[in-house]
């Protein structure tokens, strides 16, 4: 969705090669999804938003994301008939990452990666204190990450 509302963007300055200038502004909506607010507000770490970027793009292309109450039993496994092996694939790992991850860490990322809602949105929802949960959602992209082997933890 295009907007010309200079609140909606974010302006992420990248250097482009131009005949011109050499440089370029480009806009990105970084309020689009979470992970890219937090990231270009250096609130997460590479790794971090790398992983939860790969979760997100599974749960997109397993076609979690589009229907309006999420069908659990396909996210694990149950009903995957007429579903392509792509999909298939994509729920496969979107099984496994959820499986080593803890069971609060795991509903984190479904809610905010996949579901695209904020850490302050989970926050209230959990009733946590205000701050925690951008703090919880770090070490469950840490999780993640580890488990994608983006990062070693010790």
């Amino acid at each position: 969705m295009r907007t010309n509302d200079p609140t909606e963007f974010s302006e992420v300055k990248l250097v482009l090669r131009s005949a011109k200038t050499g440089h370029a502004k480009v806009r990105l909506n970084t309020k689009e999804c979470p992970l890219e607010w937090y990231f270009h507000r250096r609130l997460l770490t590479q790794p971090m938003y790398e992983a939860g970027c790969l979760f997100r793009r599974d749960f997109e292309i397993a076609s979690v994301g589009r229907v309006t109450a999420v069908d659990w039993d396909r996210v694990f496994g149950a009903g995957q008939r007429d579903l392509t092996d792509v999909q298939l694939d994509a729920m496969r790992r979107m099984s496994k990452a959820l499986r080593a991850l803890s069971r609060r860490s795991g509903s984190m990322i479904l809610t905010i990666c996949g579901a695209g809602l904020s850490a302050a949105d989970y926050e209230r929802a959990m009733k946590w204190k205000k701050g925690y949960g951008l703090e919880r959602l770090g070490e469950a992209l840490n999780e993640l990450a580890e488990h994608m082997g983006l990062i070693t933890l010790n």
